[in-house]
């Protein structure tokens, strides 16, 4: 076998029939066994740009073979010269893309140059048409250009990412799904302060006034699906803050929520849409032990549940009321009814928030009397304001009350804690 010694003046990466062979740089030397036979050598720099491409052919074994990969200006002829060479070499509409000095361009099938090597990514043509990137000083920009080179909107949009089918377009605040194939737009979304580091892309969409937040990838589908009232970029932990309901999480790539019980134990639960995940998200994380606190409400004998339920792409709300035994038994009194609703707003204990077109309704849990009391008022769109913490004393401990405050379209104030303090005047519902 032949021992070829890669030697160059800068940092480089060495791709041999474009598996990664290793990294060489001014101060050391990447030494490779190779069988007699033809290889591709493609030469990349740190950014996984090609600034060399040549067939290599090892004719004998038992010698050496020095190969200078520095990064020496190629002329535009040698550039050529190896595209003619290179087997991997196609053309589509006649278009075939090249790499000189770790720019691309397209040349046609006389090997003449049609489009200069200006571009970062240069894609393959289909019907005459290809995507192509290009770096400019405020980032990447892409745009959809002929056989000729003139782009066919006549601007540039932001880069975002792509795959082998699509390429995402930034326009302003929005993020458009762009089939490459098709060259039809396929998805739209709001672009929720993507950083450009990661595959798994922040957005939101409206729904009833409601914005929506989850992650898509290149391809443009949702792969943590978009419930969140908020969300943000993963960190190099792979994790990400998001706010659901009100309450501030922790979830994975896998969208898998990540967390603490109550012993501190470290937990994981799946986001998979079912209502058992759900409901542990709301209810394992409740800082609250039912058996500390005697007849105050929502803690006395009656147990009351709002359990929000994503099926289907919507939203529905299920109540819940048992009767308590000793320590935290239930017994077969168990009652609940399900209420479809467009969006959750938020769940807390003892009360749930949810739209309706434009009604916003209020449920807080009557303890005394086993029902519960409804409030609702109309509102376009529903955005919280402000959060209130506060501690109410109990037997032997004091825990925290957290009460949203929202404003409506008519710029009125709804304070939960008026509404609990008040709750006789807005009605009264038995449980049924």
């Amino acid at each position: 076998m032949a021992i070829v010694k890669f030697v160059s003046d800068k940092t480089c990466q060495i791709f041999i029939d474009k598996e990664f062979a290793g990294k060489v740089n001014k101060d050391s030397i990447l030494k490779l066994t190779l069988e007699p036979g033809g290889y591709l050598i493609e030469i990349k720099d740190k950014d996984e740009h090609i600034h060399k491409k040549y067939n290599l052919e090892i004719k004998t074994t038992d010698n050496q073979v020095l190969q200078d990969v520095s990064y020496g200006e190629l002329s535009l002829d040698d550039a050529i010269n190896q595209l003619k060479n290179d087997p991997s070499l196609e053309f589509h509409c006649n278009r075939a893309s090249f790499c000189y000095n770790g720019l691309y361009g397209y040349v046609n099938k006389r090997f003449e140059v049609v489009i200069p090597a200006i571009y970062t990514v240069a894609n393959k043509f289909k019907d005459d048409k290809a995507f192509v990137v290009r770096e400019f000083p405020e980032g990447k920009k892409t745009t959809l250009i002929d056989e000729d080179g003139n782009m066919f909107f006549n601007k540039w949009f932001d880069y975002i990412g792509e795959s082998d089918d699509t390429i995402l377009l930034g326009i302003e605040d929005r993020i458009i799904v762009y089939s490459k194939k098709e060259f039809l737009k396929k998805a739209e979304f709001f672009n929720a302060g993507y950083n450009y580091k990661d595959t798994l892309i922040p957005v939101y969409k409206n729904n009833h006034s409601v914005n929506l937040y989850g992650y898509i990838n290149f391809d443009g589908n949702e792969v943590i699906p978009l419930v969140f009232n908020n969300a943000g970029n993963f960190n190099e932990q792979g994790l990400s803050e998001v706010i659901f309901l009100g309450k501030q999480i922790t979830i994975d790539k896998r969208g898998f929520i990540y967390g603490t019980d109550k012993k501190g134990n470290y937990l994981f639960t799946g986001w998979d849409k079912s209502p058992e995940s759900i409901r542990d998200l709301f209810y394992e994380y409740e800082n609250t032990n039912w058996d500390w606190f005697g007849d105050y409400e929502p803690f006395g004998p009656i147990r009351w549940e709002f359990t929000p339920i994503w099926d289907g792409n919507k939203w529905n709300l299920k109540i819940s009321k048992a009767l308590r035994g000793l320590r935290g038994t239930v017994d077969n009194k168990e009652k609940s009814f399900i209420i479809e609703c467009d969006y959750v707003l938020e769940i807390g204990i003892g009360y749930c928030v949810f739209k309706v077109g434009r009604i916003v309704k209020v449920i807080i849990a009557d303890i005394i009397n086993e029902g519960f009391f409804e409030f609702s008022f109309e509102a376009d769109s529903v955005k919280p304001i402000l959060r209130i913490n506060k501690s109410v004393n109990g037997d032997d401990d004091i825990y925290p009350e957290s009460f949203r405050v929202f404003r409506d379209d008519n710029m009125q104030v709804i304070d939960m804690d008026t509404i609990l303090s008040n709750i006789k005047q807005y009605g009264y519902n038995r449980f049924s």
